[in-house]
C-alpha cells in the first residue's frame, strides 16, 4: 500500500481503542485515508469483541486477534473489499438470501458476491457496527433503517444525516 499511497499523495492511519459495551470488551479499529495536500479524508470503523478466553492464547494474543479482525473489517469498509474465501462466510453463505438483482437494489456491486451499501450523499460504505446496547448492525440493516428514517427514502450515513439536521436515535 505504501507505494500506492505515496503515488496518490495520501496517508493511511489505523488506530485501535478498547471499548466496553454491556460488560463485553471490544476493540474498535478506525482507519483514516487522508489526502496530504488538502487534508481532506474519509474514515471507516469496525469493532470486534474479545472472547473471554481462547484456548492456547494468552490475554495479549486474544486482544491482538480482536484488533486484527476489527482492522481487517475497517479496511474492508473503507476500500469496499470483499474476500469471499474468508472463513466468516463459509458456514453461513448458503443460509443467507442473495440480494435482489434488480435496478431497485441500492447496493453498488463490486464484482464480488457481497453488495456494498453506500450513503446516498457522500458514497461512504456502511460498515458493521455495534451499538451501545450490544446490538450488531450489519451494513444492510443500517442502510434499511437509514432509508426508512429518511423523508425522501434515501439512506444516508450518520454524518450526512447530521449535516441535514436530522436527529435520529437509531444509531
Amino acid at each position: 500500500m505504501k507505494p500506492l499511497l505515496k503515488a496518490q499523495g495520501c496517508a493511511l492511519v489505523l488506530s485501535d481503542k478498547p471499548e466496553e459495551v454491556a460488560g463485553w470488551h471490544y476493540i474498535k479499529a478506525v482507519v483514516k485515508l487522508t489526502d496530504v495536500e488538502t487534508g481532506e479524508g474519509i474514515d471507516a470503523a469496525a469493532s470486534a469483541r474479545e472472547p473471554e478466553s481462547k484456548k492456547g492464547m494468552d490475554t495479549s494474543q486474544v486482544t491482538g486477534t480482536a484488533s486484527s479482525y476489527a482492522r481487517k473489517y475497517a479496511l474492508s469498509g473503507l476500500f469496499a473489499l470483499d474476500d469471499t474465501k474468508d472463513a466468516d462466510t463459509q458456514d453461513n453463505r448458503s443460509s443467507q438470501p442473495a440480494p435482489a438483482k434488480s435496478s431497485a437494489n441500492p447496493a453498488a456491486k463490486t464484482g464480488e458476491s457481497k453488495p456494498i451499501y453506500r450513503c446516498a450523499d457522500c458514497g461512504k460504505p456502511f460498515v458493521e457496527v455495534c451499538d451501545q446496547q450490544g446490538n450488531v448492525w450489519s451494513p444492510q440493516r443500517q442502510y434499511a433503517a437509514a432509508a426508512k428514517a429518511s423523508a425522501d427514502g434515501k439512506a444516508r450515513c450518520k454524518a450526512c444525516r447530521g449535516k441535514q439536521g436530522v436527529a435520529d436515535g437509531w444509531n
